[in-house]
């Protein structure tokens, strides 16, 4: 597989949940952890990597011992998914899935599946993406104000697009060949976005009420992407 480190060369990194996970942990385990993780990232981002003991230990610079240590307290400590398989030549296969990375590596497949699927079918209206129920946030008076701005900032929108209408599915102009592929492109930044916050309450963390007020604005974003594409919300 082509290695895409280049395009992605920073990845995000969970500070708290590094320490709290890791800490039973033996140092040499830690090790061979974040190589197997950046190795992933390396790969596409895709959460996995597989092979043998003898080739994991040449790809994440260690012995053929410590990996299989590390490999054996990362699932008694829960740290890590690991499938042993065995092949045709009795040589054990194993792979390590850091779930996390796993999990946002099919959101954005799923994403690009959804976005090529759109684009084969034209401007049709079918329903190819999931259906999305705006969560009500709570009644705390920054949120309130919040959406007390948002409110305004979607006036001052109506009335602009009276004068101007935007050149979205249904209208007399449609949307040119390179403004679809922008809205597309923000549609996954979009919902990149809103799966990173998803993750982090999933972590068990708390949003801040600024981070619940971006989370409904970029839900609103999302639906009104999907409306200027011609895609039911």
């Amino acid at each position: 597989m082509p290695d895409k480190s280049d395009k992605y060369p920073w990845m995000q990194f969970y500070v708290a949940d590094w320490l709290r996970d890791t800490a039973p942990c033996a140092p040499a385990t830690r090790g061979v952890w974040i190589d197997a993780l950046c190795a992933m990232h390396a790969r596409n981002r895709c959460g996995h990597l597989r092979g043998t003991y003898d080739q994991l230990a040449r790809e994440l610079h260690c012995s053929r011992l410590e990996v299989e240590f590390a490999v054996a307290e990362l699932e008694s400590m829960d740290i890590a998914d690991v499938k042993l398989e065995t092949d045709a030549a009795g040589n054990v296969i194993v792979t390590l899935i850091n779930r996390r990375m796993k999990r946002e590596f099919n959101e954005r497949e799923s994403i690009r599946l959804r976005v090529n699927n759109h684009r084969r079918n034209g401007d049709s209206n079918a329903n190819v993406t999931p259906t999305v129920t705006p969560v009500r946030e709570s009644s705390n008076s920054d949120v309130t104000a919040y959406n007390q701005n948002q409110n305004q900032n979607q006036r001052g929108e109506r009335e602009k697009s009276e004068s101007n209408p935007p050149h979205s599915f249904g209208s007399e102009k449609p949307l040119s060949a390179s403004e679809r592929i922008t809205r597309e492109k923000e549609l996954v930044r979009v919902e990149q976005a809103l799966s990173n916050l998803k993750s982090w309450v999933d972590g068990g963390n708390k949003l801040t009420d600024a981070e619940r007020a971006k989370r409904a604005s970029l839900k609103e974003r999302r639906i009104e992407i999907l409306e200027i594409l011609g895609m039911k919300a």
